[in-house]
């Protein structure tokens, strides 16, 4: 799409967020807690561990970064997908030959479309 679209001024974006502090994720977080009979704060832990910044992506950044995408200042991005996951794709090796993991986080980008 971004493709066909870059010569009309359409961009077309993924956002791709970690674990953004939700009524969603706390919901995981009590059933790891109660399938693994741990406290509230180990799951939590157990989450924040995957993100470098042991913290989880704000709403508030996602929504930031999608805003910008809409703004002229973004007008030449197009047909790209921004990984905003304190960190946690950045540590993703193969322990055997230690290359880069390919990760496609399509299944949890949220796609915008900005018109300008």
């Amino acid at each position: 799409i971004a493709l066909e679209t870059a010569k009309e001024n359409i961009t077309c974006n993924a956002i791709g967020p970690g674990f953004v502090d939700t009524e969603l994720v706390q919901k995981q977080i009590r059933k790891m807690s109660y399938k693994k009979k741990i406290s509230l704060k180990k799951a939590q832990d157990s989450l924040l561990d995957k993100h470098a910044s042991s913290d989880f992506v704000k709403k508030e950044d996602v929504s930031s970064l999608a805003y910008y995408l809409t703004t002229n200042q973004a007008s030449q991005i197009t047909g790209s997908n921004l990984i905003i996951d304190g960190g946690w794709t950045a540590q993703w090796t193969n322990e055997k030959n230690n290359n880069f993991k390919f990760f496609n986080s399509n299944f949890i980008s949220y796609f915008f479309w900005a018109h300008f």
